[in-house]
């Protein structure tokens, strides 16, 4: 029994000894970068000390490949350590061996800590061991990738749905993702939202995953048709609780189209012939109309004699103006065909057409109105002959009453 209870003992001893006898210890010296992001490579550095009194004999260190985690092209796995002095792993000690390896990080690596494996071998003994490399993008990004209206623009005074879309672009999931519309930072605050917040929530977007918030947009009735900057600000978390803050602008553009309005302000004269004719032409819409041009077109009906065209110019909100032109009129039915060109807020030149009737009438409908051929300061063929008959006769009237008063004398 004696001799059984010695020879375990002595094994026991002999096999303390074998695995005391490499005295190898085995650190994570450092990583870098640390953190690293996946899809990168990061270099690893381990530091290889010696506790025992000897030095190590035939020392490799080979490093194992894993899900995570692979040896970057043209890197030796194993490296031949040679010996490590003894008393090494004391303090102050320099005699340590540096083993430095160049890893590649796969791009799903998760976001955190993650393991990776080197075997040791000293004298025949195989040894392994685990370190945990800290993995985190170092500024995960979520970008807004396109923001469009329903329609190529919104009207002043409208609403239309708003669509921004936003994409992880890596390959890790972020969490907690709020989005805010900095509506007040705006020029001239011109746009707002239909109905409840200027903020959304979207619990998570998973790595290169894409997704979108509608928003109902309104455009005040007194927005300048014009792009607009939407400032937009991103807040969010990756998987270890980092937060994040990020400002994008989207741009909304506003637009109306100018509604000019052209009408007969007056005329010199109501039946046919020449005369002058006063047009007025308004802009009463919300939006500028530049660089307006007006040509009246000759027709059968009547012809142009001066002012036919005429250039206007800018046209502004409830802006007005008159312009004049004469014109010799053949037809009772006359009717001036007008062509406008202008160019709308964002340089867009807009054509139209317009049809202005004259008042034109005979004499008897002239006499039933009350009025003579020609408007209030002119004098028709009737009013002529008159006043020549009234000059005649006080002419007459008064060389009479004259040639008495000098016979009584």
């Amino acid at each position: 029994m004696k001799l059984k209870i010695i020879t375990l003992l002595t094994l026991l001893i002999f096999g303390i000894s074998t695995v005391s006898a490499t005295g190898i210890n085995v650190v994570l010296a450092n990583q870098n970068p640390d953190p690293v992001s996946p899809g990168n490579f990061v270099f690893i550095n381990v530091k290889l000390t010696n506790t025992n009194s000897e030095d190590t004999q035939e020392t490799f260190i080979s490093f194992e490949d894993n899900q995570y985690f692979k040896l970057a092209e043209g890197e030796a796995r194993e490296r031949d350590l040679g010996s490590i002095p003894q008393f090494s792993s004391s303090s102050g000690s320099s005699s340590f061996i540096i083993a430095k390896y160049k890893l590649y990080v796969e791009t799903d690596t998760p976001i955190g800590l993650n393991t990776i494996n080197f075997e040791v071998a000293e004298s025949g003994n195989v040894n392994e061991y685990e370190f945990d490399i800290l993995v985190q993008d170092s500024n995960p990004s979520i970008e807004l990738i396109s923001s469009k209206l329903e329609e190529e623009f919104i009207k002043a005074g409208e609403s239309q749905k708003y669509t921004l879309t936003f994409e992880n672009k890596n390959n890790i999931e972020l969490k907690d993702v709020v989005i805010t519309l900095d509506l007040q930072n705006v020029e001239s605050e011109a746009l707002s939202t239909k109905s409840g917040s200027n903020q959304f929530f979207l619990d998570r977007i998973n790595g290169n995953q894409q997704k979108e918030i509608i928003i109902n947009l309104v455009a005040t009735p007194n927005s300048d048709s014009k792009p607009y900057l939407l400032p937009i600000t991103i807040d969010y978390e990756d998987a270890l609780g980092n937060s994040y803050t990020k400002s994008v602008v989207s741009s909304v553009q506003v637009y109306s189209k100018p509604e000019l309005t052209l009408e007969l302000d007056s005329q010199e004269k109501y039946t046919t012939g020449n005369g002058r004719y006063t047009l007025s032409i308004a802009n009463p819409s919300p939006t500028t109309a530049k660089g307006v041009e007006l040509r009246i077109i000759s027709q059968d009906s009547y012809e142009v004699l001066d002012g036919g065209f005429q250039y206007i110019g800018d046209l502004d909100s409830d802006d007005f103006q008159t312009l004049q032109s004469d014109i010799f009129v053949s037809d009772s039915d006359a009717a001036l065909q007008i062509e406008l060109n202008y160019l709308d807020a964002y340089n867009k030149k807009i054509t139209e057409t317009r049809e202005i009737p004259l008042k034109i009438y005979s004499d008897e409908r002239l006499s039933e109105l009350g009025i003579g051929g020609e408007s209030q300061g002119g004098f028709s063929f009737t009013t002529i002959i008159l006043l020549l008959i009234v000059g005649i006769g006080s002419f007459y009237f008064g060389r009479s009453k004259g040639y008495k008063k000098a016979k009584r004398n």
